[in-house]
């Protein structure tokens, strides 16, 4: 039942292209069909639609091949000649740089073929005990700081990390979304349909992954309330119950930092009242909301660190350890924001005149 202040939000046929994450991901990745000026790649992080068999499987090889580039940076990153690094074993190597190699040539035959084509057609077919293995080293890795190289063999290891140097400046140069890829391999969870925050997560093993979209209620065949979901082994056995109607998307890990402590995100409201003729209005007044507290890759579990949304926050009670960003609810308006950035000597100045240039040709915009 709608409030008297409420419009109806969608259009009769049309609405889960505008009101659900998979229908705005489905938008994006296929707008290259519509225009070859627009590759989804080079402006949103990628995302996944679980609910769809093709994707978890795309989803599944881009999360080994994240692993192996973890291992890899920590491999390349390791400091002294005496062996591997302490969370490592040889055979965790080579099947990482197996990973990264194989997807390093299909990222070059894209970029000489076709620079806009979406198929994920690299997939190596290693070990299932493997893989398995690179994905547990990176898990070890992202909980741990810097650490020494420790025994093995100086010869080989010198060799695996002139390959893993190498191999990583590739994936800088042909990978448009490199700058994405941390050393914690961090991917947000969303309800394909939900609003307000709810159901939203943050994880970086795929035990996590799966344990966090089963344990979130699952609806009953005939759509009525929450049951307890089953345990599921594999993405693909969620996707076949029907479970998985989730988005999975690659997490920032390093956003730009308000004090160089507060995650915020930047809501402006659009209003769509015609498809044909096309016709947006763009509110002009965006506004900054905060995380309620300090930003930390440590702590993935926190909503508090990592979700911005204002049904969030307005819950958290303020303390001396986290104090609010703003007198209105860790809100913040754009001027106030695009201020403090100017007179902060914390942020690079291309960054500041690049987010001010973008949000000024918003404004501008008459679709």
């Amino acid at each position: 039942m709608l409030k008297p202040y409420q419009k109806v939000n969608h259009f009769e046929g049309l609405h889960r292209c505008l009101t659900s994450k998979g229908g705005i991901l489905a938008a994006m990745s296929g707008c290259h069909w519509v225009t070859t000026a627009v590759n989804a790649h080079h402006f949103v992080p990628r995302a996944y639609d679980l609910s769809r068999a093709e994707e978890v499987h795309a989803f599944e090889l881009d999360f080994n091949w994240c692993c192996a580039q973890v291992v890899l940076k920590r491999l390349s990153g390791c400091e002294g000649t005496r062996g591997y690094c302490r969370q490592l074993s040889r055979e965790v190597v080579s099947a990482a740089i197996q990973l990264v190699w194989s997807k390093v040539g299909w990222l070059g035959d894209l970029v000489e073929e076709d620079p806009d084509c979406e198929t994920d057609d690299w997939d190596l077919r290693l070990e299932q005990a493997d893989v398995e293995a690179v994905r547990e080293a990176a898990r070890r890795i992202a909980q741990t700081g810097p650490t020494e190289l420790v025994g093995g063999h100086i010869d080989e290891c010198q060799g695996d990390k002139r390959r893993a140097k190498e191999l990583l400046a590739q994936v800088q140069r042909l990978w448009p979304q490199a700058g994405l890829d941390g050393e914690h391999n961090i991917w947000i969870l969303k309800p394909s349909s939900a609003s307000c925050g709810r159901g939203i997560g943050v994880a970086s093993d795929w035990a996590s992954i799966l344990r966090h979209i089963a344990s979130r209620g699952v609806q009953t065949p005939a759509g009525g309330s929450s049951r307890a979901a089953p345990r599921y082994r594999s993405l693909t056995a969620l996707q076949e119950s029907g479970c998985a109607r989730w988005v999975v998307q690659r997490y920032i890990e390093r956003p730009l930092l308000v004090h160089g402590r507060r995650k915020f995100d930047i809501r402006l409201w659009a209003l769509v009242t015609s498809f044909d003729p096309l016709v947006v209005w763009l509110w002009q007044k965006p506004y900054i909301r905060f995380c309620a507290e300090d930003y930390s890759l440590l702590e993935l579990s926190s909503v508090w660190r990592h979700l911005c949304n204002h049904a969030v926050t307005k819950r958290h009670t303020t303390n001396d350890d986290a104090p609010q960003m703003g007198d209105d609810c860790n809100m913040w308006t754009f001027e106030k924001l695009l201020e403090h950035l100017h007179e902060s000597e914390l942020y690079d100045r291309q960054d500041v005149d690049g987010l001010s240039a973008g949000m000024e040709t918003l404004s501008l915009i008459h679709i």
